[in-house]
C-alpha cells in the first residue's frame, strides 16, 4: 500500500473503534440501533423492547460487530456461522443454500447490518470501518462464503464494491416484513482476484490484530436477558451451542 493511501486510510479510521460486542451494554446499544433503523424503514414492527435480537445470535458461531465514532455506536452487523439451527436466509432460499452446502462450503450469514452515521462523520466511514472488520474476521474464521439478503436498490453497490454474486432471485424476505431481497454471496476465496486492487488493499492492509477476533460469543446470561426482553419472540428459547 502506498504511503498516501495508508495515510488516507488511517485518517478515515482514526475516529472509529470497531470490534466484537461482548458486554451487555454494548450489545443492547447495537441491537437498539438495528431496531431504530429497521422500524423506520418498516422492516420490523414497533416493539416496546426497542431491540432487534434473534435467538441464533446466541450461538457459539455468532458474533455481533459494532463500531463507535468518538464513543457513540454508529454501526453494527452480525455474522452467524452455519450450524444445526441453519441460517435465516434459507427460510426464503432453501434450495439455493442447500446447493452450496452440497459443495461442502463453509457458510456464514451477514445479517442486521445497520448504520446510523453522525452528520460530521466521513462519508461511508462507519460502513467501511464495520465491513473491514467483518471481512477480516470472516477470513480468520476460514469461511468460504458470506451470504446476505440485499434490497434490490442496494444490489449494485454491493456488486461494485464487493463483487457479490447473486445466487437467488428477488423474493419477499420474511425477516424484514416481506420487503424485497436478492440472495447474494461473497466468495471469500476469490475476493483478491475480483475486487478492485485499491478496495482490496483498504480492506486487508494493515491486518487487524487477530486477538480482536478471539472474543467469545454472547454469554448464556446475556442471551437469556436479550431473548426475554425481546417481546416479539417471547417463547423462543435457544441454548447457545458449546
Amino acid at each position: 500500500m502506498s504511503g498516501a493511501l495508508q495515510e488516507k486510510l488511517e485518517s478515515v479510521l482514526a475516529p472509529y473503534e470497531t470490534g466484537i460486542a461482548w458486554c451487555r451494554s454494548d450489545l443492547v446499544r447495537a441491537y437498539a440501533l438495528v431496531y431504530r433503523r429497521y422500524v423506520k424503514r418498516g422492516f420490523v414492527p414497533p416493539d416496546p423492547a426497542g431491540l432487534v435480537y434473534h435467538p441464533t445470535f446466541g450461538l457459539g458461531s455468532s458474533r455481533t460487530i459494532a463500531t463507535t465514532y468518538y464513543g457513540r455506536t454508529v454501526g453494527t452487523v452480525t455474522v452467524v456461522g452455519d450450524s444445526f439451527c441453519g441460517l435465516h436466509i434459507e427460510s426464503t432460499y432453501p434450495a439455493e443454500v442447500a446447493r452450496l452446502r452440497r459443495q461442502h462450503r463453509s457458510l456464514a450469514e451477514v445479517t442486521c447490518l445497520a448504520i446510523e452515521p453522525r452528520p460530521e462523520e466521513p462519508k461511508n466511514g462507519a460502513f467501511f470501518a464495520l465491513t473491514r472488520f467483518m471481512y477480516q474476521y470472516a477470513q480468520w474464521c476460514h469461511y468460504d462464503d458470506l451470504l446476505l439478503a440485499v434490497h434490490p436498490r442496494h444490489a449494485r453497490f454491493y456488486e461494485r464494491w464487493f463483487r457479490v454474486y447473486r445466487f437467488g432471485p428477488c423474493r419477499p424476505y420474511n425477516l424484514v416484513q416481506g420487503a424485497p431481497a436478492i440472495a447474494c454471496r461473497i466468495d471469500l476465496n476469490s475476493v483478491d482476484d475480483v475486487v478492485p486492487k485499491d478496495v482490496y488493499q483498504w480492506y486487508t492492509q494493515p491486518a487487524i490484530e487477530t486477538h480482536l477476533f478471539q472474543r467469545g460469543p454472547i454469554s448464556h446470561l446475556d442471551h437469556w436477558y436479550l431473548t426475554n426482553r425481546t417481546t416479539s419472540q417471547p417463547h423462543e428459547r435457544l441454548r447457545r451451542a458449546a
